[in-house]
């Protein structure tokens, strides 16, 4: 009796994992499409790629892909089709990377074509819209011929037009240009950070910077070295930033450590939620000596992701 009731649990738990929770609208993104390839004809090269907005895996076999027209194909995997937390998932109309342009493909649909002029991309699941794109062939949307057009990311909706852009930047296989099943290389509108600066202030250094726009940023650390091109090394906890905020925002960061007399170089390393990252600077400050005293008071102003 104790052996079979703890096969039931076995079994029990075993139908919990494969049963797969329905999705809420926009939990699964349009993200990128290439509807018009050049490498290779439109019948042999279209696809299309989603990304899962949640911190949980979702099974898409059974949704439903269509236009609002007679386009339309029911996913149909023979098992769960799966795209990652935080993930992508590619589906084209020819799974062969030897024949569609050398992109690697999910799942092959079938029945569901791309217009190289207007045309939707509706996702769904029992009957629920989950996601669409309506894109016009130029007027608003991107127009594109060898490459993808490809969602900018948030904020806004991504069936707003003016927030997707030519991909130019990555191109794979054949030399068509995207980035199928990879983050957009334009995912996000830039974090534009318009001033670092630093000088001395009643005996530590004083670093500030400002943002005028902020996407996905999970924050920032100090580095710091002795020489311009010497090692540099965290010295700060992460310093949390503001998401995705399109207000400026200013930030100051305190360094007590230091020597008087002695000349110290700055970088800031900046995280977004993906765990993507990039420095800037660096800055020289001189212990001991007024910020405005220093002609080497470091400004820059770049965009990056």
């Amino acid at each position: 009796m104790k052996t079979t009731t703890g096969i039931m649990i076995v079994l029990g738990f075993g139908l919990c994992a494969a049963t797969a929770q329905a999705a809420d609208p926009g939990d699964v993104i349009i993200n990128e499409v290439m509807q018009d390839p050049a490498a290779v004809g439109d019948s042999q090269g279209e696809w299309f790629e989603l990304f899962n907005d949640t911190g949980q895996a979702i099974d898409i076999d059974g949704w439903i892909i269509r236009d609002d027209a007679a386009n339309l194909h029911a996913i149909d995997h023979g098992g769960p089709l799966i795209i990652a937390a935080r993930g992508y998932l590619v589906l084209g109309n020819n799974a062969d990377q030897m024949t569609n342009g050398g992109y690697h493909c999910d799942y092959e649909y079938s029945g569901f074509t791309l217009s190289n002029s207007d045309d939707e991309i509706v996702l769904e699941e029992n009957g629920v819209e989950i996601d669409r794109i309506n894109y016009d062939g130029g007027p608003i949307w991107p127009d594109p011929t060898g490459a993808s057009m490809a969602w900018l990311g948030p904020p806004g909706d991504n069936n707003e037009g003016g927030r997707w852009v030519i991909e130019g930047v990555v191109n794979y296989g054949d030399g068509d240009w995207g980035t199928p099943g990879m983050k957009n290389t334009d995912s996000s509108l830039p974090v534009e950070l318009s001033s670092f600066t630093g000088g001395y202030l009643d005996g530590t250094i004083e670093l500030a910077w400002r943002t005028e726009s902020e996407v996905d940023n999970l924050g920032f650390y100090v580095w710091r070295a002795l020489e311009r091109e010497g090692e540099y090394q965290p010295i700060s906890e992460l310093i949390a930033g503001h998401g995705s905020s399109t207000e400026p925002h200013d930030y100051i960061y305190r360094d007590a450590d230091i020597v008087s007399g002695s000349t110290y170089f700055y970088k800031l390393r900046q995280v977004d939620m993906e765990g993507s990252e990039i420095f800037h600077g660096p800055i020289e400050v001189i212990a001991g000596v007024t910020a405005v005293d220093q002609a080497t008071w470091g400004k820059i102003k770049m965009r990056y992701r």
